[in-house]
This record gives structure tokens, C-alpha cells and sequence, in this order.
């Protein structure tokens, strides 16, 4: 009964990562636009760019389109996209 009552107050786990989940879905389909205008060898570019940036540690998105300054201390590149 304890347990019935907590899932309508609050959810399932499912319910709770689900809804996590709902406020990046916009960021990802804003990126959508930009991913399917990327030529075979350009998609293959940002493919090597993305894993050099997760092994220098830098997990921080940007938008393909913006040239920022890592903000990880870690980080060897000097900008990411």
C-alpha cells in the first residue's frame, strides 16, 4: 500500500529518469539541422573532434557552430566546437 502510494506522489524511477531526459531532448533536436547539413567526411571530422574532447576530459556540449574556449582545465584543445 506505502509503495503504491509513493509511485502516485512521485513516480517510478522510470518515470523520474524519463523526466530527466525530457529537458534535453530540445538541445539535441536543435542539433539536428546543423548534423544533417555535414557532409560524410565532415560528420567523420566532428566524430574524431568529439572523441578527442572526451578524452581530454572535456564533457561540457557546445554547438558545433560555436567557437568557445574549453572551460576544462584539462582540456589540451584550445577550442572546441
Amino acid at each position: 500500500m506505502f509503495a503504491s502510494l509513493a509511485r502516485a506522489l512521485f513516480g517510478t524511477a522510470n518515470d523520474r529518469s524519463l523526466k530527466a531526459y525530457q529537458k534535453r531532448i530540445p538541445q539535441i533536436n536543435a542539433l539536428e539541422p546543423a548534423m544533417q547539413a555535414l557532409s560524410d567526411d565532415a560528420l567523420r571530422g566532428q566524430t574524431a573532434l568529439l572523441r578527442a574532447r572526451l578524452a581530454a576530459g572535456c564533457l561540457k556540449p557546445s554547438p558545433p557552430s560555436a567557437k568557445v574556449r574549453c572551460a576544462c582545465s584539462a582540456c589540451a584543445i584550445s577550442t572546441c566546437r
